[in-house]
């Protein structure tokens, strides 16, 4: 199992992909313990990327603008961000 770290650093290889970053005000509402902001386009990830990342049964990893957001998937709580990776 990899560490958070160390996917930090796998994705930052992958860096170059052509997301893009979200409006200041709607970034500014992505917060850990607040749920996923009304209207925000998540992406899943590619299979790739989404091996590289720790497994949380309950949770989904998703891209959220630039960042890679973990959410629970029973209630759209945001668990983690893994902030400007894409």
């Amino acid at each position: 199992m990899h560490t958070v770290s160390h996917c930090l650093f796998l994705i930052n290889s992958r860096k170059n992909s052509i997301a893009q970053g979200l409006p200041p005000g709607i970034a500014k509402n992505l917060a850990r313990g607040k749920p996923l902001p009304p209207g925000i386009a998540k992406r899943y990830l590619p299979p790739g990327l989404l091996g590289q990342l720790p497994v949380r049964p309950g949770y989904e990893w998703v891209a959220v603008g630039r960042d890679v957001v973990l959410i629970a998937i029973a209630t759209g709580i945001i668990v983690d961000i893994l902030g400007d990776v894409l």
